[in-house]
């Protein structure tokens, strides 16, 4: 494997089309400006470098990361790539990720608006992220230990799996389908909404109206915090605790619950007590 070490570049496509070559220390920056360093390379390992331009990794195929710091003015780094893996990284670039594929995360650090559009297959532990407009339209994710906040995270995503994690975010997983939450801590308004087969498992919920207008919403052994005017519209089954609780003219479906709620119907709306019931838990 060819080795470029100690190296500072600023050139355009400093390295076109670059092809099994390990990489270590590289700078790129510098007054020339020159974007798209590393554009339609493959089968690159980078160890300890730093990105300063523009759109260094679009096209490529075969990516390990290691130890590398993408600066804010490196925006756009992977766009249009397969098969990358990212360990112990800083990255502070807007529109991190795009349309790429089998992206491998570990030890990560995120400071990225508009990061993971429209990519699949993310596999992510062990990281931190903020953020708005993260994972929009993403699928088939499996994230692990992460610590995120922002704006309008996780919507129109597919086929996720988000176990362990502190969530810290308005606008949730809107429009989501198909998406399983295990051991989380969710805090931020309007949670969920228009959700399609969410399913939250041993979360705790902190959220102004959260989980409205959802389509077969399943909540197992789930508390919820402060929240109010929840499942507005929406086919909800589970058990779960509430403190300081409402529920507001949910559609359908049967809780078990214990602890304080209250259930609120809009005088001007239809009654749902023949297609909705709350059960107290027997402690």
């Amino acid at each position: 494997m060819r080795k470029i070490e100690n190296i500072t570049a600023d050139q355009e496509r400093f390295g076109y089309r670059l092809s099994d070559c390990f990489i270590n220390n590289a700078r790129i920056e510098g007054l020339a400006d020159g974007e798209s360093a590393f554009k339609e390379c493959q089968n690159l390992e980078v160890f300890h470098s730093t990105f300063a331009l523009r759109y260094p990794f679009w096209h490529g195929s075969s990516l390990k990361i290691h130890e590398c710091l993408f600066y804010s003015t490196c925006r756009g780094p992977f766009w249009y790539s397969n098969a990358i893996k990212i360990q112990n990284c800083d990255l502070s670039s807007d529109k991190a990720f795009r349309e790429c594929q089998d992206i491998n995360i570990a030890n990560c650090r995120f400071n990225s608006d508009e990061c993971f559009w429209k990519s699949k297959n993310i596999q992510m532990i062990n990281s931190i992220f903020s953020g708005e407009y993260g994972f929009f339209q993403s699928e088939s994710i499996d994230i692990t230990n992460l610590t995120f906040s922002g704006k309008y995270s996780f919507q129109y995503i597919k086929n996720g799996l988000i176990k362990n994690s502190k969530l810290e975010t308005k606008d949730a997983l809107w429009h989501s389908d198909n998406v399983i939450v295990i051991e989380c801590e969710l805090n931020g308004e309007y949670l969920g909404w228009y959700s399609t087969n969410l399913t939250l498992i041993r979360c705790k919920i902190m959220s102004k109206q959260p989980l409205c207008h959802c389509k077969n919403l399943k909540l197992i052994e789930c508390t919820f915090l402060n929240s109010d005017l929840a499942f507005e519209n929406s086919e909800v089954n589970g058990d779960i605790s509430a403190h300081n609780f409402t529920i507001y003219n949910p559609r359908c479906g049967k809780l078990i619950c214990s602890g304080e709620y209250q259930i609120i119907e809009d005088e001007f709306t239809d009654k749902t007590s023949s297609l909705f019931t709350v059960e107290n838990k027997l402690l």
